[in-house]
């Protein structure tokens, strides 16, 4: 009997080592968990700036491009007539190369809210 004790006893000590050990590995694996976890969002927040850095280096690049007055006529939906009344009256100022009238996008800026406002975009 005291021989059956004995190896019960063992065996309650050998699951003891085996719960430590798998507590060990428990908290391992939580600490891993959590630096997973922290890579992920660092992940998710690049993948986030690297998008608005692409919108922004679109809108740069279409913005850089030199528009003229039909362009410009176009994109405001707007005649002619309006056009140089606008140029005019300083509502739009071009710039100027020879006799010919040029624009960045950003430069109508003012223009497209005002136009928008107006409901003609």
């Amino acid at each position: 009997m005291k021989k059956w004790l004995l190896n019960i006893l063992q065996c309650i000590q050998d699951i003891y080592q085996i719960l430590k050990e798998i507590k060990a590995l428990y908290n391992q694996f939580t600490i891993v968990t959590a630096h997973l976890q922290t890579i992920i969002r660092l992940i998710e927040n690049y993948n986030q700036l690297a998008e608005e850095r692409e919108k922004t280096v679109d809108i740069d690049q279409h913005q850089i491009k030199l528009l003229d007055i039909g362009q410009v006529m176009k994109i405001l939906n707007i005649s002619e007539s309006t056009y140089y009344r606008w140029v005019e009256n300083g509502e739009l100022q071009p710039r100027k190369k020879g006799k010919r009238h040029y624009y960045y996008l950003f430069d109508l800026q003012d223009q497209i809210a005002k136009c928008k406002l107006k409901g003609r975009l």
